[in-house]
C-alpha cells in the first residue's frame, strides 16, 4: 500500500506526471487520471502531493534543481572554455525536458505562483551564464567589449521565446541550437 514519505511512490508520482503532461497537457488530464496511472489511492495521492497546482510546482522546482546543477557543471567542467563555446547551443537546447517546453506556456497562464518560481529560478540560471561570459572575457576568449549583462538577457529572451511556442522538443531545439551558435559567434573572440 502506498504511503506519505514513501520515496519510490512520489518518485513514481512525479514521473507519472511529467508523462501525462507530455501526453495530454496541463489541462488534458486530473487528478483521478494519475491517481490510476500510478496505482494511488486520489486520498494517498493528495496527502503525498496537495493539488495539482502544488504537483506542477514541484515538478517544475526539481527540473530547476537538475537544470540548475547541469548547466553549472558543463559551464565549470574539464573541457577547454574554446570546447563549451563550439557546444553551447547544443547543450542549452538539450538540457530542456520534454514536458517543461510542452507545457510552460500554459502552466504560466493558469498558475501564477508557479511563475514566480520560474522567474526566481530562471536568475539563477542567467547568473551561470553572465558568470560563464565573464570567465570567457578573462580567458580571452570572448571580445572584452562584450556587455556580459545584455549577453545574458539576449540568451534568456531567445530561451523564453522558443519555450512559449510550445513546441516539440524536436523543434525546439531544430531552432535553439543555430540561434545561440550565433549570439556566441557574435561575441567570441576571432
Amino acid at each position: 500500500m502506498a504511503k506519505v514519505g514513501d520515496i519510490e511512490i512520489e518518485s513514481r508520482v512525479f514521473d507519472t506526471t511529467k508523462e501525462m503532461l507530455v501526453k495530454h497537457g496541463v489541462r488534458g488530464w486530473n487528478m483521478d487520471d494519475l491517481s490510476k496511472e500510478c496505482g494511488v489511492s486520489k486520498r494517498t495521492l493528495y496527502k503525498i502531493i496537495g493539488n495539482k497546482e502544488d504537483l506542477l510546482y514541484k515538478c517544475l522546482e526539481s527540473n530547476f534543481v537538475k537544470e540548475i546543477e547541469n548547466r553549472r557543471s558543463f559551464l565549470s567542467g574539464a573541457e577547454t572554455y574554446d570546447s563549451k563555446l563550439d557546444n553551447f547551443g547544443s547543450f542549452m537546447a538539450q538540457s530542456f525536458d520534454d514536458f517543461v517546453l510542452l507545457n510552460a506556456k500554459d502552466i504560466n497562464r493558469e498558475y501564477p505562483r508557479i511563475e514566480e518560481m520560474i522567474e526566481k529560478n530562471k536568475k539563477t540560471l542567467n547568473k551561470i551564464i553572465h558568470d560563464f561570459v565573464k570567465q570567457g572575457q578573462k580567458l580571452g576568449c570572448i571580445d572584452k567589449n562584450t556587455d556580459s549583462d545584455l549577453v545574458t538577457k539576449f540568451i534568456d529572451l531567445i530561451i523564453t521565446a522558443n519555450i512559449q511556442l510550445g513546441i516539440s522538443s524536436i523543434e525546439f531545439r531544430a531552432k535553439l541550437i543555430p540561434e545561440l551558435d550565433i549570439v556566441i559567434k557574435g561575441i567570441r573572440n576571432k
